[in-house]
């Protein structure tokens, strides 16, 4: 908890995620990514709501691409995200209050809905420590098809953690 962490929000969206992270970990600073300026409006706003605006910087863009934009502060012990993941023939069949109130671009995650974990997967161990890991929130029935991407790229240790409700539902592994 003491950990002087630097941690990398890819698709923060409102911010919750970094947010919650740097409210526990005192020490830690971040990076919140968003392909979606409003996004990443809202995610300032909240993180000036918690006093934690000091340790976050907020990068426009598309997965890790903006974490090697100059001044961007060297590289991560922790990448964190809740990339889209449901696949495009579902997105009609979500809640009316998810699919009204989150945008496509958070939810659809492309015809199998894996599409965001072949780009953090692929791009995510360049900007890790040696002995820095991953967590991103998964589908509940994607656990195996997100581990097979993961050996495909080199990472090591996965493993899966489930939700409250006993669903498949975070990823993590090291490079």
């Amino acid at each position: 908890k003491e950990a002087k962490l630097h941690i990398a929000d890819i698709g923060t969206g409102s911010g919750a995620v970094i947010i919650a992270l740097l409210s526990e970990l005192p020490n830690a600073t971040g990076v919140a990514v968003d392909i979606s300026p409003s996004a990443l409006v809202v995610a300032q706003t909240n993180a000036q709501k918690h006093r934690l605006e000091q340790r976050i910087s907020f990068l426009p863009g598309s997965y890790c691409h903006p974490l090697t934009r100059e001044g961007v502060a060297g590289k991560f012990d922790v990448i964190v995200s809740n990339p889209p993941y449901i696949r495009s023939a579902e997105i009609g069949e979500l809640m009316p209050e998810v699919e009204k109130h989150d945008p496509l671009t958070a939810l659809d995650g492309g015809v199998d809905g894996l599409d965001a974990y072949r780009q953090l997967l692929g791009g995510s161990a360049n900007h890790l420590h040696a002995s820095g890991s991953v967590f991103f929130e998964i589908g509940h029935d994607q656990a195996d098809d997100v581990r097979k991407i993961a050996t495909v790229h080199g990472w090591q240790n996965a493993k899966i953690m489930r939700d409250l409700q006993g669903n498949d539902r975070v990823f993590y592994a090291e490079h």
